[in-house]
């Protein structure tokens, strides 16, 4: 029956309906920890769609870190933006982080942002890591022992030092070169781990008696001759290794007599005769001063003789320089006096 009867009363018809939408998250953090440069590894982020209807991905960025070889550290895998997450459901995606594009220059927090689209919102995850690694604070050094003359020895300290933010593990160290017979570690760290900012020290001794023809070494010129070797430090934590040049320099005076045997003539018992001799640091092969510290005789007939200096003990004489000795006879008895 048409109900357009403006007289007739109003009907009223009940409307009942539920409004249903998305409701997504995501894992909020994600922390790798401490990873070593130069490895990679995974973590599992969810995202997860508690509403009714599905749940429409839009777009998936991880964070823009690239080096110089264009690589990503971190890259997403099992979620991109085609993928329609159903209402009470969720979806697992694997956040890969790839240290190798990275340097020691990148060493510490590694931090950064997954962001998800969606059609009802925008999801985002921290994710944060720390790069680590040993380093070498430096790969060669110089170590300067000077002059050193021979019959004696000079010692010196190499310092290495961990300036990464992992342990460094040392290898044995080596010595190479041409004059490594004059060189010889003789203390080394006895703990073969350096921690973070942890040094290790190498006593290296430089003894120019033991290179190949030290007298001949030491008086090649008037400096004396260089000797140098190389100490290497290895590790099997980096790939650089640590050398330490080292440079010692043999010297040695040179003493020379101009005689070496003084024939005296028939001296009358209760007399003195004398004569002398010149000792020298000859200039030409010299590398050190010759220091004339005192003067002895010996041999059966030692008492018949003396010796002086014409200076005060001890007389030091430069390359080239020379010193007067008195050699005086002054026989008690009759017959040949030997002495040296």
């Amino acid at each position: 029956e048409p109900l357009n009867d403006p007289n007739a009363p109003n009907t009223t018809i009940q409307l009942n309906g539920t409004g249903i939408d998305t409701d997504a998250g995501i894992t909020t953090s994600t922390e790798f920890g401490d990873i070593q440069l130069g490895e990679n590894d995974t973590r599992q982020v969810t995202v997860n769609n508690t509403g009714k209807i599905p749940l429409n991905i839009s777009s998936v960025s991880a964070p823009d870190i690239t080096r110089e070889d264009e690589s990503p550290v971190f890259r997403v895998s099992g979620l991109s933006d085609a993928d329609v997450i159903p209402g009470e459901t969720e979806q697992t995606a694997t956040i890969e982080l790839n240290t190798t594009p990275l340097d020691r220059t990148d060493l510490g927090a590694l931090t950064g942002t997954l962001t998800v689209g969606t059609n009802g919102t925008t999801l985002t995850s921290s994710l944060g890591a720390r790069v680590i690694a040993p380093s070498l604070a430096e790969e060669s050094t110089t170590t300067e022992f000077g002059a050193t003359r021979l019959q004696t020895t000079a010692l010196e300290t190499v310092v290495i030092e961990n300036n990464g933010n992992a342990p460094l593990t040392l290898d044995e160290s080596s010595l190479s070169g041409a004059n490594t017979s004059g060189f010889t570690v003789i203390d080394a760290p006895t703990d073969r781990i350096l921690a973070p900012s942890e040094t290790g020290r190498y006593t290296v001794q430089f003894n120019p008696g033991n290179i190949s023809s030290p007298v001949a070494t030491a008086q090649s010129t008037a400096t004396g001759d260089d000797a140098n070797a190389t100490l290497t430090v290895t590790s099997p934590d980096v790939s650089q290794s640590f050398e330490a040049t080292l440079e010692g320099r043999a010297v040695t005076p040179a003493l020379e007599l101009d005689r070496r045997t003084i024939r005296f003539p028939e001296t009358a018992v209760g007399e003195t005769l004398s004569r002398n001799i010149t000792v020298s640091n000859n200039g030409t092969k010299a590398s050190a001063a010759l220091n004339v510290t005192g003067l002895s005789i010996s041999g059966v007939d030692s008492q018949a003789y003396t010796a002086t200096l014409n200076r005060t003990a001890p007389v030091t004489l430069t390359g080239g320089s020379s010193e007067r000795v008195g050699i005086a006879l002054s026989p008690e008895s009759t017959g040949a006096k030997y002495a040296t």
